[in-house]
């Protein structure tokens, strides 16, 4: 019997990743068999259904059932908290990057902090990885450690995510709130020459 939960995560990981490094937040039933396929000769019992498995520990809003195209979301956003049926209408409308530029601005304009701004996409995929537990290729922290503001660094493949901690004294909304530590997301890649 294999460790099943282990390579469940394995394979959440190993996809989450992928998305994040092709700047995708839509997958396909294709995109997970594909991981699962890896380990099909893995020991386990004929039994174990992994991708069903596998499926129940990702986070998704069902964009096409007969297909099987589905939107990932962070772990911390509940699937009942948004208006799936605009999502899917959405996905339907649109396709590609427009679709996930409309997602990820729904998405930001509903969850995030009023200390974020900047690129929703960025601020989501960073998000995602975060909540899904996915180690960055590199991380490359430039910020001042004595105000702790800057640049901090994580590649994904060939994906650069910027979350950068600069002063502000303003919200995401350009709202008047005092002077406090916001958070500013880009696809930015570091300044390799101040390394």
């Amino acid at each position: 019997m294999c460790e099943v939960s282990r390579i469940v995560s394995e394979i959440v990981s190993e996809l989450v990743k992928k998305l994040v490094a092709e700047k995708r937040i839509v997958f396909t039933d294709d995109d997970v068999m594909h991981y699962v396929e890896d380990y099909f000769d893995v020991e386990c019992s004929e039994d174990v259904d992994l991708y069903s498995e596998v499926m129940q520990n990702l986070n998704c809003v069902t964009l096409v059932d007969d297909i099987g195209v589905y939107m990932i979301l962070p772990r911390d956003i509940g699937v009942e908290s948004l208006d799936e049926k605009a999502i899917v209408t959405a996905y339907r409308v649109l396709c590609g990057d427009s679709f996930t530029r409309f997602a990820t601005a729904y998405v930001f304009e509903k969850f995030a902090d009023a200390f974020d701004f900047g690129n929703e996409a960025a601020w989501y995929l960073l998000k995602l990885v975060k909540s899904y537990g996915v180690e960055p290729d590199e991380v490359i922290d430039q910020r001042d450690h004595n105000t702790c503001t800057g640049p901090i660094y994580y590649r994904f493949g060939n994906t650069w995510i910027c979350e950068c901690y600069v002063y502000v004294n303003y919200d995401r909304h350009f709202r008047e709130y005092g002077v406090f530590k916001g958070r500013e997301y880009s696809f930015k890649a570091p300044n390799t020459e101040s390394r």
